[in-house]
């Protein structure tokens, strides 16, 4: 269902949008009369909620306009207006509905779907398709009585071929009944995904509900949170996650790259402090003790008679330090 609502109050519109969102509706807003002119004369919507008073005019102007050149889309007027007079010149312009502020966003969600099925022409709230039993208001669908489980935008595309069963729905007519203007990034090839995903799990659930009745028949396990966040995630936020993923992976090759040359340096250093550090003595049989850098510097000292740590003394100093004022 593609739906656009004209209010100017920020918080409000932003609240209504949140919650149709979730529920598989894709929104558009205009803030004044202009934009909404501008949103009718390039798209068609199936429902429109309109507030009375608005920054530029009067929403029943709108709605007047769109009356007098046949639009017969259903709108639902807003107001914070208690009065009787007012709700009955809004009906006489051409509203379909009346709502008035505050009220209960279960209530204005309830009262889109009541003029969005009244327009397709489908009064019950359950619709059986052959074996397949569609439930928009609580959001459930069945295959012989196996449930499946779908995403928001899944729904959506579901109800947009249910509500026009045996007539052809072009591809554009389905995108844009699942993606609003917000949606800039989307390109038709997630349109052609949808469908697969629809595909598939509607087949998966025959198979599982053909079991014979000794089998433990199988329902769709929800999916993960953030599985399901990926997936209606725009283009752009998925580009931002796989380099955020980049850059973390990234950061630790060279953390890794790091800590071994580091350890190598301070090895090296370690052997050439060891060898030869300070140069107070040539040591002249120390490379001669080492094989072919097979041995480590401990062991070359140990081969040359040297203590390690003490280089500047030679193993024959004892032995001919016999007084102490002899050099």
């Amino acid at each position: 269902m593609r739906l656009l609502l004209v209010e100017d109050t920020f918080d409000m519109a932003e609240a209504i949008m949140i919650r149709l969102d979730r529920s598989g509706i894709a929104c558009d807003l205009a803030r004044t009369l202009e934009q909404a002119r501008a949103c009718i004369g390039v798209q068609h919507y199936d429902v429109i909620v309109l507030d009375i008073n608005l920054p530029d005019g009067l929403g029943t102007e709108l709605l007047k306009e769109m009356r007098s050149r046949g639009d017969r889309t259903p709108v639902l007027m807003l107001t914070a207006e208690f009065s009787v007079d007012d709700r009955v010149s809004s009906l006489n312009s051409g509203a379909d509905d009346y709502l008035v502020k505050p009220f209960d966003h279960r209530e204005l969600e309830a009262r889109i779907r009541a003029l969005y099925r009244r327009e397709q022409g489908d009064k019950a709230e359950e619709l059986t398709l052959g074996n397949l039993t569609f439930n928009a208001s609580a959001r459930v669908v069945r295959l012989e009585d196996s449930p499946i489980n779908l995403t928001r935008r899944e729904f959506s595309l579901l109800e947009i071929l249910i509500r026009n069963r045996g007539r052809t729905v072009s591809k554009e007519r389905l995108f844009e009944g699942i993606f609003s203007f917000d949606d800039t990034d989307v390109s038709m090839n997630a349109l052609e995904l949808y469908v697969a995903r629809l595909r598939k799990k509607s087949s998966l659930a025959a198979r599982s509900g053909s079991r014979p009745s000794g089998g433990s028949a199988t329902s769709w396990t929800p999916m993960p949170d953030f599985a399901r966040r990926l997936e209606t995630t725009s283009l752009k936020a998925r580009v931002a996650l796989g380099m955020a993923l980049l850059l973390v992976i990234g950061g630790v090759i060279v953390s890794i790259a790091a800590f071994a040359y580091g350890r190598e340096a301070a090895r090296s250093a370690y052997d050439r402090l060891l060898l030869g550090g300070g140069k107070r003595h040539r040591i002249g049989d120390h490379r001669a003790g080492r094989q072919a850098g097979n041995q480590s510097p401990r062991a070359c000292l140990r081969a040359s008679g040297i203590r390690a740590g003490r280089p500047d003394r030679l193993p024959d100093h004892r032995a001919g330090r016999r007084d102490p004022d002899r050099i």
